[in-house]
């Protein structure tokens, strides 16, 4: 229970609330907000300059996936992502794309379009 009661005090929703759906947007643990709160003082003081926050990230994240730093893309959320990688990656003839039915609806969206060539196939 001491674990639980260190994580609540992360996220100050819990003080009056019990928060039970995220819908992909979901309160901030507090450590994250003060993190952007400092990155958006940093940038309207110093604008662009202030960006190695952004970048410093790469390197963790590759090392974490296996990846080189310069394979590292950062985008705003998962969905964004998604539909670059839907657009950039060439299809061979007859390609099936397999998801399901509880899927977020972005993440599917970019696969439907029919310029891409694929067949997606849903598991329900």
């Amino acid at each position: 229970m001491e674990n639980i009661e260190k994580i609540r005090e992360q996220f100050p929703i819990t003080r009056n609330r019990v928060f039970m759906n995220h819908a992909a947007q979901s309160p901030l643990p507090k450590v994250v907000a003060d993190a952007v709160c400092k990155c958006i003082d940093e940038f309207s003081n110093f604008g662009h300059t202030s960006i190695e926050w952004h970048n410093g990230g790469k390197p963790f994240f590759a090392k974490l996936i296996g990846a080189k730093t310069e394979e590292i893309a950062l985008v705003e959320n998962t969905s964004i992502g998604m539909n670059i990688a839907a657009n950039v990656l060439r299809y061979p003839q007859g390609a099936k794309i397999v998801t399901t039915d509880l899927e977020y609806p972005s993440v599917v969206y970019p696969w439907l379009r029919k310029r891409l060539g694929v067949e997606v196939l849903l598991i329900v």
